[in-house]
């Protein structure tokens, strides 16, 4: 499982492109985890809670 901060080195929060958790519905994800499941060819990408699931 990797982990991408969607904030750029020297971005505000105001100016950070956050991204929305497909598992929970979270709309303000900062940290995506990378998830790989074996029965399924694509990875999630999920808040930090969802990996835990």
């Amino acid at each position: 499982m990797d982990v991408v901060d969607l904030r750029a080195d020297g971005e505000s929060a105001d100016e950070t492109d956050y991204a929305t958790c497909p598992m929970c519905g979270n709309e303000k994800i900062r940290y995506v985890h990378i998830v790989e499941h074996p029965d399924l060819d694509e990875n999630f990408e999920v808040g930090s809670s969802a990996p835990r699931r």
